[in-house]
């Protein structure tokens, strides 16, 4: 047995080598770093530039492969399959190289946030994209452990001959071999000598606290996990190139991506169920303009002056016919767009009827199925209709003949196909050149297209595009023409890759679900679809619009023609949302109706759920949720609930979900439930890909956890009608783009240049809350607290005018009813200078009357203003278009108003709201160029 003496010896001697060799592995760990990581660099840089495209090319290129066999009937249903099973695997390898980048980047963002010196993120970065061995987990808690650093000396490395020699022999050497034949060993000696080395400081009182003595660790690190990040690589670059070789695979396709769970409210249907008798036009013919004949005959009656119905409605049914959305859809349209407070099927049916009685109303029923499951729903449908007064007309449109007959048109209106030259000249209005020779090559195109309107608008949209004859003639001559579906295909493959995948997205969303244009740009750009093409001046919202655009061109969009809250929406048409769903294969799963979600298939990466209770029975589902990249829920309220329920379970639920969703890029949640305060739990920062988070929940307030500022991935935050409360480091999360919510401040805004959308703004004598950086704002923007600001030189470090996507500017003078002098508060106005582009300027509790406005203004709104009278240069107002005033009660005389003004609106003063109304008054004559004039007392 060995003596105390000798055991001290031994270990004073392994202290000893660990002092000597701690330089000399340093420098070795770093020449092992500087020639691996340039391999793992370089195979980075592969894989963003080459890899990730080629299989994005290759994807097209199969998809196209499957897409023409099942339009042209060529190839067997075998080979159909193996394409199938290919573009799965081609688009899941894509994935996963999307994601190696991105947990990559992450980590390059949390070094510049973090502020850290030398390679340790780059440690980070690796250990996150791997799954470690656990024969390396001894060596992290050797190197690491309880947190502290490792000191390795490198002071003498420059200076001391030994190393001099060493550097000028490791020169000589192939390091990268001698890395990889020694790595083993090396791993072994370097623990053991920093462990000594550690202890004898220890023994001694030696306090460890130089910080670039982490290096080598942190370098050492990399050597281990690059060659596992490596080896992840070249598994995406090996399972590609055998993909692209590969012709005989067995396995099938994943499941459907639609999945229709029960209808709740089934019970309550059966009680309210009665026969009663009705009359109903019907208008049935498939796929040829039934719902843009019907959306003409509403809008026509719409805009009518002398109005034969007092309300009309557009509702959009399809297979589902869930009566409680139909009844909601119902009573936005009587309303305006206000949501009904009703719960249930039978409180809905009553608010209807009650609001129908003694009204003549034309409907109309887009996508009507019938079954036997939804026989009852119909009939108390019809019932609630019957309240209407004599002459109110349904319209029904139908893929089948026997939808309107079920709700007892008596009648059937039958509108023949249109007469073939009718269709040409459809045709060739859209698609435009007018010579001889295009017109005969598009009558060969326009007949293979058997008369159906949207083919004629999608095929000829993109014959305009392209007016080469040559292009022509191939069209002409193309068999996939010769279907509707394969003329609707032939178009979505003229469209860029980049927009197909966009409009592949759609089919996430039910069918006739409308879109908002910029929450769905901001979802593609969420997803990585919006590309600039390496243009570092280009916002990619601007690209993202481009795309919506040209989706709309070619009619994959449509315009809803009707506004939600000031917004346009837009809905796909029935047939291109089917082709959606077919090009966008098992990526997507939807589940409709009420009811608990099914089993989500493992190939699925993005999920619409529209159910009561789906995020609770997702959460207690024992499924990986880790490939998901999109999550939706949108929840209707279930009849006997209450809701103001406690948030507890609820928070539990996203708790369990966070912990499980890693690669997850949007999630989107609607709730009913009432509640003062939703917090979001602290596990949310394990979803380090998520880029998009919206709520929309009955709660006042929205607390994000501190975790929330390591999300520094995170563009789009979305909680509309709830105030947000943020975590102090939220200026951490540099990749911000828009925030969406009530009135909201934080210390550091100017950190986030990348901000474009911000509700409002405080000002506040604090540091740390200024403008002047954030030129890259748009839309809307509220400024409160200016009566704080005490010159017009403080005004102008907000550099408004170099803000030049702002279109709308709030300006609100009083600060807890404090206000500056009117001389300061006039420089202020002043310095502020809005951007020229501004189209509406709204001024609250401002004193200074004689203030000059700019002349770009189209809109402008004057609120609580203490005036007598508006700015006399307000005829040269040459742009302005709409006039608002409200609240100003010491205003007794109009100036001469520009002749460019088309609304003007006059509410809540005393004087103007008496004599604009009063004729032959000076204030009368002054309005009666304008055409519409709305004056309340």
């Amino acid at each position: 047995m060995a003596s105390p003496l000798q055991i001290a010896a031994g270990d004073w001697g392994f202290v000893v080598m660990g002092w000597m060799l701690s330089p000399i592995l340093s420098f070795l760990v770093n020449k092992f770093f500087t020639n691996l990581s340039l391999d793992i660099s370089r195979k980075l840089r592969k894989l963003e530039i080459d890899t990730i495209p080629s299989l994005k090319e290759t994807l097209t290129k199969v998809e196209e492969q499957r897409m023409v066999g099942a339009v042209k009937g060529k190839g067997s249903e075998s080979n159909l399959v193996t394409l199938k099973k290919i573009e799965n695997d081609l688009k899941s390898i894509l994935y996963e190289a999307e994601d190696t980048l991105d947990l990559v980047d992450y980590h390059r963002i949390e070094k510049k946030v973090k502020g850290d010196d030398g390679p340790s993120w780059i440690s980070r970065a690796v250990g996150a994209c791997i799954t470690r061995c656990k024969g390396f987990c001894w060596l992290g808690a050797t190197l690491c452990r309880s947190g502290e650093q490792i000191p390795i000396s490198q002071r003498s490395s420059n200076s001391n001959p030994v190393m001099q020699r060493l550097r000028a022999w490791s020169q000589s050497l192939d390091i990268k071999a001698l890395c990889q034949s020694m790595q083993k060993w090396l791993a072994e000696k370097y623990v053991a000598a920093c462990h000594y080395r550690d202890w004898s400081y220890e023994v001694v009182g030696i306090n460890k606290t130089n910080k670039e003595d982490d290096i080598a660790v942190d370098l050492f690190f990399l050597t281990i996990d690059g060659k596992s990040l490596w080896k992840r690589i070249e598994d995406i670059e090996n399972i590609f190139n055998d993909l692209k070789k590969s012709h005989l695979l067995n396995q099938d396709s994943s499941s459907s991506s639609k999945i229709v769970a029960e209808d709740t409210n089934k019970e309550e249907t059966d009680d309210m169920h009665r026969s009663i008798k009705w009359e109903v036009f019907g208008r049935d013919k498939e796929r040829f303009g039934k719902t843009t004949l019907a959306q003409y005959v509403c809008d026509h009656e719409k805009k009518a002056q002398d109005k034969h119905f007092d309300t009309v409605m557009f509702i959009h049914v399809s297979k589902t016919f869930r009566l409680d959305k139909i009844f909601r859809d119902m009573l936005s349209e009587i309303k305006k767009g206000q949501q009904s407070d009703s719960n249930g099927v039978t409180a809905l049916h009553n608010e209807l009827k009650k609001n129908l009685e003694g009204k003549r109303f034309l409907l109309v029923l887009d996508d009507l199925w019938v079954n036997n499951e939804n026989r009852k729903g119909r009939d108390i449908l019809l019932d609630a209709l019957d309240a209407g007064q004599s002459g109110s007309i349904i319209l029904v449109t139908a893929q089948r003949e026997d939808a309107a007959a079920a709700l007892g048109a008596q009648k059937q209106i039958l509108i023949p196909d249109l007469e073939e030259n009718d269709y040409l000249k459809l045709f060739m209005h859209h698609a435009r050149p007018g010579t001889i020779e295009y017109k005969r090559i598009g009558t060969k195109i326009a007949n293979k297209l058997h008369r159906s309107p949207i083919a004629a608008v999608t095929v000829g949209e993109q014959l305009r595009k392209n007016t080469r004859i040559s292009f022509w003639e191939t069209t002409a001559n193309d068999v996939v023409l010769n279907e509707t579906m394969g003329a609707l295909w032939w178009s979505y493959q003229q469209l860029g890759a980049d927009i197909r995948r966009c409009f592949a997205y759609c089919s996430t969303f039910p069918r006739g679900y409308k879109l908002k244009r910029d929450e769905l740009v901001r979802i593609w750009i969420a997803q990585g679809f919006v590309n600039t093409g390496g243009n570092a001046t280009e916002e990619m919202e601007d690209v993202g619009n481009r795309y919506f655009d040209e989706l709309l061109e070619f009619s994959f969009l449509q315009v809803r023609r009707t506004i939600i809250f000031g917004s346009e929406t837009f809905t796909i048409h029935d047939l291109l949302h089917e082709l959606a769903e077919t090009v966008a294969g098992s990526d997507f799963l939807r589940i409709d109706l009420n009811g608990s979600p099914k089993d989500i298939p493992a190939g699925v990466r993005h999920v619409f759920i529209e159910t009561n209770n789906g995020a609770k029975v997702l959460a207690e589902k024992n499924q990986d949720l880790g490939k998901l990249r999109t999550l939706i829920i949108k929840e209707h309220w279930k009849v006997g609930t209450d809701r103001k329920q406690p948030m507890d379970e609820l928070e539990e639920v996203f708790d369990c979900l966070f912990m499980r969703m890693r690669e997850l890029r949007v999630l989107i949640v609607e709730l009913q439930q009432r509640t003062e305060v939703m917090s979001v739990p602290a596990s949310v920062d394990r979803m380090k890909h998520l880029r998009y988070l919206g709520f929309d929940i009955f709660a006042m307030k929205l607390i994000l956890p501190s975790t929330f500022s390591k999300l520094y991935h995170m563009q789009t935050i979305d909680a509309r009608y709830m105030s947000i409360c943020l975590p102090e480091n939220m200026a951490n999360l540099l990749r911000l783009r828009h925030i969406v919510s009530g009135r909201l401040d934080f210390p550091n805004i100017g950190r986030l240049t990348s901000l474009q959308t911000l509700p409002s703004f405080t000002v506040k004598k604090e540091q740390g809350y200024e403008l002047k950086h954030l030129n890259k704002l748009r839309g809307a923007l509220e400024i409160y607290g200016l009566g704080i600001v005490r010159s017009k030189e403080k005004a102008l470090e907000a550099h408004l005018a170099r803000k030049e996507r702002l279109t709308k500017l709030r300006l609100f003078f009083g600060n807890n009813n404090t206000f500056n002098d009117p001389d300061v508060e006039a420089e202020i106005l002043e310095g502020l200078c809005p951007p020229n582009d501004l189209v509406e300027l709204d001024i609250y509790d401002y004193r200074v009357q004689d203030s000059e406005l700019s002349t770009h203004v189209r809109e402008l709104v004057i609120n609580y203003c203490n005036w007598d009278r508006l700015p006399e240069n307000m005829e040269r107002l040459v742009s302005l278009q709409i006039l608002y005033i409200f609240r100003c009660n010491k205003m007794e005389l109009l100036p001469t108003l520009p002749q460019s003004l088309r609304e003007i609106v006059i509410h809540s003063c005393d004087a103007l709201s008496t004599t604009c109304r009063e004729e032959g008054h000076e204030n009368w004559h002054k309005i009666q160029h304008i055409p519409e004039k709305v004056i309340f007392p």
